[in-house]
């Protein structure tokens, strides 16, 4: 029955995104003609994202930071304070390394793990170390699953997944770093394609 809406949807040229655990969808891709016909993409391949750089420059950086923050404390179980130490700490990474003065080059997942890693609370509490722990097992959980992913934005690629139907192969994965890697992607590709309408728009004017 989902195949079927699937298929409607695309053929009514309704994009469709789908993220595939059996390759259940890939009938589709024979099914569906052109131009509705979906397009297959393994994320941790084809897909080259950095988690950390915003989907465009209509994106505030410290708003995506606090994005990621979410992203993680739903899809990866973190409590408040985990998530407060990673939205605070990335954004002095992200400074040391001159994002906010107009430097693209975002750091890397591992950047990051070796970053939170080398970290040294103030003081003794136990609490604040806790939650860092957390999060550099969270962290390590994600540079295992998904160091292929975490680099620099392929744009042609993200520009023709907002355009298109998409099966995202995710095959032999599981788990919590895959639920959020698909909250992600429904996040970063609305964002994006959201961002791409808008400027189509202001450019008609």
């Amino acid at each position: 029955m989902l195949m079927h809406i699937c298929r409607e949807r695309m053929l009514r040229g309704n994009p469709v995104w789908m993220f595939d655990m059996e390759d259940e969808f890939t009938p589709l891709i024979q099914t569906v003609p052109e131009p509705s016909k979906p397009i297959a993409v393994t994320p941790a391949h084809q897909l080259l994202i950095n988690f950390f750089q915003p989907p465009g420059d209509w994106i505030e950086i410290r708003s995506w930071v606090g994005i990621i923050g979410l992203l993680l404390r739903g899809g990866m179980f973190l409590r408040d304070g985990s998530e407060n130490l990673f939205t605070d700490s990335l954004l002095r990474l992200l400074k040391s390394k001159g994002v906010f003065a107009g430097n693209t080059e975002f750091p890397s997942l591992a950047e990051t793990l070796c970053y939170f890693q080398s970290l040294k609370l103030s003081g003794s509490e136990v609490r604040g170390k806790g939650w860092l722990e957390t999060l550099i097992n969270r962290l390590k959980m994600l540079t295992n699953n998904f160091s292929k992913t975490a680099r620099i934005t392929n744009s042609n690629m993200l520009q023709l997944l907002a355009q298109r139907s998409v099966i995202f192969r995710l095959r032999g994965q599981s788990g919590v770093p895959l639920q959020f890697l698909v909250n992600f992607l429904l996040v970063w590709l609305s964002y994006y394609k959201e961002g791409i309408q808008n400027e189509s728009a202001y450019s008609s004017y």
